[in-house]
């Protein structure tokens, strides 16, 4: 469970809060996703929930046993000079990248992780460069990455954004399919808003730092794109 209890979000440098007086509780296995403009808040609210802000008004619970967080930017999860093998031994061994070694177990692993488990066409490019593969395999090797890691609390910050409609697409299927096959607690922040309407379980809207759309069940289902322009206007 995750609870934020009357948060408000100030940057020291700032008078202007980024975040005010947030309330919300979010259940195991629910996959919320986070629409608002630039500059509404939604990156600092991620940074909220794993952590790596701390809240100077209201508290923030967040029960989970691990947390993983993937963004647009695959440099923060991959070393895109190795290749696709080594970053997925790499990521096995935790190790600094000058010492680690492969062995034939880990190789193994590898390619049976991802051959069965997660990217049936990833084991052809084990041998590549991670800065060869495009876009959209870069994402699903970041993803598979962090979900190795076995979390069960998934924070993705616009991890789609920086791709093409049908690539950012197919990996929004993959995405969804991998937080419901491991039950995982999930949330996305978007711009996408076709990717809100027919993802998740629930949506949230964020404006001048401000919650002003909470929606789930029925209610989200009965939602139209129409509904959802009005947060960028």
């Amino acid at each position: 469970m995750l609870k934020f209890a009357h948060v408000t979000f100030v940057v020291p440098s700032q008078e202007k809060p980024i975040l005010k007086g947030l309330d919300f509780t979010l259940q195991p296995k629910e996959f919320v996703l986070i629409l608002g403009a630039n500059g509404s808040g939604k990156s600092s609210l991620l940074k909220l929930m794993s952590g790596e802000y701390q809240a100077p008004n209201g508290k923030v619970t967040n029960e989970a046993r691990s947390l993983a967080y993937l963004s647009q930017d695959t440099s923060q999860t991959l070393f895109h000079d190795l290749t696709v093998l080594e970053n997925c031994c790499l990521n096995e061994q935790k190790v600094n990248p000058s010492l680690f070694k492969i062995s034939p177990e880990s190789e193994q692993r590898a390619y049976s992780f991802y051959l069965k488990d997660f990217h049936p066409h990833m084991p052809h490019k084990m041998a590549t460069e991670v800065s060869k593969l495009s876009g959209g395999e870069r994402q699903s090797l970041a993803l598979g990455l962090v979900l190795k890691q076995d979390p069960d609390f998934l924070l993705l910050d616009e991890h789609t954004s920086a791709l093409d409609p049908k690539i950012a697409s197919a990996l929004m299927e993959l995405t969804n399919q991998e937080i419901r096959n491991r039950g995982l607690t999930a949330v996305m922040v978007t711009h996408n808003i076709q990717h809100a309407l027919t993802y998740g379980t629930r949506i949230m809207a964020l404006k001048d730092g401000e919650i002003v759309l909470d929606v789930q069940g029925t209610e989200k289902q009965r939602l139209q794109k129409k509904d959802l322009m009005t947060i960028y206007s």
